[in-house]
């Protein structure tokens, strides 16, 4: 995404998340406080307010970020993202939907666990069919050789949002309608949770 932006003019910066990615945090490290701390660093970096684009759990720490930081965030993106009211995890919208229907719990399925259960990955065949599903298969090797272990604790945070921070940040939520792991059914019930 972010080569298509810089044509556009726009400036870009990405983070690579504590415990995910790169990044040397270990798993049992994570939580929404370490996520907030990297991130306060990153925009101190910038100098100045920016527009947050979250993507997948990423949508939830764009959310605490912009209640702590309201000064420094202009707007969030939620790009099929999880966009959640205060307090809800995403596991909780999961099984609301997956009672009904095994198909809503997109990647859950596929994930393989660390024997110690810090960690989950997928595996090639949950994320060519869950991820990748419109790609052809080299640009879903590709993709999927990415792919890094989740930490179960990033897996299990929520936000804590208040209308006088979080509600006073313009946000808009692009959908991905033939999304597997956020599908467009809970897309939607997210925008009218929080609208």
């Amino acid at each position: 995404m972010i080569p298509y932006l810089k044509a556009k003019g726009f400036r870009c910066y990405s983070a690579d998340m504590p415990g995910n990615g790169h990044n040397e945090t270990k798993p049992h490290e994570v939580s929404m406080g370490i996520y907030m701390a990297y991130l306060r660093g990153v925009l101190d970096g910038i100098g100045k307010p920016v527009v947050v684009i979250g993507h997948s759990s990423g949508g939830i720490i764009s959310s605490q970020l912009a209640e702590l930081n309201p000064k420094n965030v202009k707007g969030i993106l939620y790009l099929a993202a999880m966009m959640l009211p205060s307090g809800m995890r995403f596991a909780e919208l999961v099984a609301e939907f997956s009672k009904k229907d095994k198909a809503m719990l997109g990647i859950i399925p596929y994930l393989k666990w660390s024997k110690d259960g810090e960690t989950s990955q997928v595996g090639r065949g949950g994320a060519h069919k869950i991820f990748y599903q419109d790609c052809s298969k080299e640009m879903a090797d590709a993709a999927f050789n990415r792919l890094t272990p989740h930490p179960r604790r990033g897996r299990d945070i929520c936000a804590n949002l208040t209308k006088k921070n979080f509600g006073s940040i313009p946000r808009a939520y692009i959908e991905a309608t033939e999304d597997r792991s956020i599908l467009h059914k809970m897309q939607r019930r997210m925008q009218k949770l929080v609208p």
